[in-house]
């Protein structure tokens, strides 16, 4: 495991929370389209008529056009509020806007920006003009509203803020422990912690870029790593070395003949 680990998450984690965000948006937008286009192709539509289920057909593959093309509508006006908008300020348009008036109906979209540009389609039912539309081209109210985006409430927002602050911050601080000073009870708890962090992640419903993928990154590491430091071998303890101040006595044999034929046996000491 190399110190450059924790370099690496930390700037996956400020890449995602940084200039990033808005191709989150469009990686959220493409994939929910994704979704409605495929609950939209398998509706049992036999109850329509011929000319409904034309309608119905052209829109489809219309909107299948218009995921494709990732031209989608910026709430730059009211930035600091989570919630569609029918017509931006630079013409792009919202996916029923787009259908509407591809379908000949660019009144409908005029009047509706004009007038309730920030409207969900669901509050739309009043709205005569979008209803019967909606009943030439064969697409029940319930089915446009699903068309449209979901964008999450502001309060859970904040929720789930405060949630990936602490989460992915302790994941990440647990991380950083485990590469640079692993020890198993830290590893076990960084595995605890980053599992909680992946599941929130995985909970968030859609509408929350970039948070669920900051959350997946530091939670992952944090997990990963967490195995590593429980795991990770531990060196024998070390032999006590002496002290290099410690005084040291060498012994050594002594062995003497005189010239009188006096032997001496002896022990010789160095200090």
């Amino acid at each position: 495991m190399s110190r450059w680990l924790v370099g690496l998450s930390f700037l996956a984690v400020a890449l995602f929370t940084g200039p990033g965000h808005r191709s989150a948006e469009q990686v959220r937008l493409r994939a929910h389209f994704d979704s409605v286009l495929v609950e939209l192709q398998a509706r049992d539509v036999s109850m329509l008529s011929a000319s409904q289920r034309t309608a119905r057909g052209t829109l489809v593959r219309w909107l299948a056009e218009y995921r494709a093309a990732g031209q989608f509508p910026l709430n730059d006006r009211y930035s600091d509020l989570p919630t569609p908008i029918f017509r931006d300020a630079h013409g792009a348009m919202c996916a029923m806007a787009y259908l509407i008036e591809r379908s000949g109906r660019r009144d409908m979209v005029d009047q509706i920006a004009a007038t309730r540009n920030l409207a969900y389609v669901r509050e739309l039912a009043d709205d005569t003009a979008v209803v019967a539309w909606l009943d030439k081209v064969g697409f029940s109210l319930a089915e446009a509203a699903r068309v449209q985006p979901e964008y999450p409430d502001p309060l859970e927002g904040r929720v789930y803020s405060g949630m990936t602050v602490v989460l992915s911050g302790t994941s990440l601080a647990t991380t950083a422990w485990n590469v640079f000073k692993p020890s198993k009870a830290v590893g076990f708890v960084s595995m605890i912690v980053g599992g909680a962090t992946v599941f929130i992640g995985l909970s968030m419903p859609e509408g929350h870029q970039p948070l669920p993928t900051i959350n997946l990154v530091s939670g992952g590491l944090a997990f990963l790593t967490g195995i590593y430091a429980a795991e990770k071998p531990r060196n024998p303890k070390a032999p006590e070395v002496k002290s290099s101040n410690t005084r040291r006595v060498e012994w050594s044999p002594l062995l003497e003949v005189g010239r009188t034929g006096t032997t001496r046996v002896g022990l010789l000491a160095r200090f």
